[in-house]
């Protein structure tokens, strides 16, 4: 009473026509709800539950006309792919990308949740470190190899219907290339370190692809004979020492040169690097400042700063088109490509943000048991924040 009937239905979220039958109901001490009279609701409770059971065992692959079959036949309910259509938009489903992720076994758990317990300690005592003002005296760098392709599929491109109509390369909307079962590739390995931006290091080593420079045998519509031309070769563990030696220890000792008293360097379990391994630790021994290899657990690619972020960073700058006709021709181009975006993208407040990633990643691993089944930290905290908190 005394209340207008306006603010009354915008506080209920009723309509005035709502509100007269309800004080009408009201004034004739009639509020008990009434009766729903008719045909019951196809999708009811039970419904959802069977579709939810046979959306599970089939792993979401069914379309809504096979989940009405598969309902049919074994529960005998006759409800269309329409309705499980519309109920699926109704009560919050979601399509959703599949993506695969590594299998794990309890001895891959008990070691990914033991190595992600050290990552999330070292790099929370770094950061500790550096509120407290002391300077950075441990580089830490995760290497990976990755292959870079000179025709990347996949993406998405936009196509007016006047483009559709006429055709680009004679193509409806397909861009053609020489051959796209045997693309064109190159091998890179990538080092990429904590920063220390105190010192005026972003956390970018270097990135050195496995080829040599070799030239053409003969002339050909494209080149003439004697050009220089890239060709990539086969990786073994002799190739992976010979990278480590040749190309990351010398960008080390000038990235780390005043301040790293230690360098850790992180890789994964490979063939190559486990049987490099021992080779490397006694070479790493005998270094100023010494180096200490850390081999990452199997199946374990979220572990790794390059497949946890960076390569995914990496590419979509590399293939994103600088001017209408870009394209990669040669694998020369592609290197010139690949070196210029290492070298340019990325600043050290990005780099420091995928390791903060990487502390929270750690950090979700160890809570998790070891697993993967979960979902990547959004809202990331830089870690030092991240490191203050827990100091607290």
């Amino acid at each position: 009473r005394g209340v207008p009937k306006a603010k009354t239905t915008e506080a209920w979220g009723l309509n005035k026509n709502a509100y007269s039958i309800y004080k009408k109901q009201y004034e004739n001490d009639d509020l008990e709800p009434k009766k729903i009279t008719g045909r019951p609701p196809e999708f009811n409770e039970e419904v959802h539950r069977a579709v939810c059971e046979i959306n599970k065992r089939w792993r979401g692959r069914l379309t809504f006309d096979e989940l009405s079959d598969h309902l049919r036949n074994e529960y005998d309910v006759d409800v269309s792919g329409s309705c499980i259509h519309y109920h699926f938009h109704k009560r919050g489903w979601r399509y959703q990308p599949r993506r695969h992720a590594p299998k794990l076994t309890e001895e891959h758990m008990l070691k990914r949740s033991s190595f992600a317990m050290k990552l999330y300690k070292v790099l929370g005592e770094v950061q500790l470190a550096r509120q407290r003002g002391e300077d950075d005296t441990v580089m830490y760098i995760d290497i990976d190899e990755k292959n870079f392709k000179q025709y990347h599929k996949g993406a998405k491109q936009k196509i007016c219907p006047e483009e559709i109509e006429e055709g680009i390369g004679g193509h409806k909307g397909r861009t053609p290339v020489p051959n796209t079962n045997n693309t064109p590739q190159l091998m890179f390995m990538s080092a990429v370190a904590l920063p220390n931006q105190k010192r005026g290091f972003d956390g970018r080593v270097g990135i050195w692809p496995f080829a040599v420079w070799e030239h053409a045998a003969r002339t050909s519509k494209n080149r003439p004979a004697g050009t220089p031309l890239l060709k990539g070769y086969k990786v073994k563990h002799a190739e992976i020492i010979e990278m480590i030696k040749v190309n990351l220890w010398p960008a080390i000792q000038e990235k780390a040169r005043g301040w790293a008293k230690k360098v850790v360097i992180q890789l994964d379990n490979a063939t190559p690097h486990t049987k490099a391994l021992p080779e490397l630790e006694a070479w790493g021994r005998t270094l100023t400042p010494p180096v200490e290899f850390w081999m990452q657990p199997a199946q374990s690619p979220d572990m790794n700063l390059n497949d946890l972020c960076f390569f995914s960073s990496l590419k979509s700058a590399i293939y994103k088109p600088e001017h209408p006709h870009d394209y990669f021709r040669t694998l020369e181009e592609l290197k010139e490509r690949i070196d210029a975006k290492y070298a340019s993208y990325h600043s050290a407040d990005r780099v420091e943000k995928f390791w903060a990633i990487k502390y929270q990643v750690a950090q979700t691993i160890y809570l998790e048991n070891g697993g993967n089944q979960y979902k990547l930290p959004h809202g990331v905290m830089a870690p030092r924040n991240a490191a203050a908190t827990r100091g607290a």
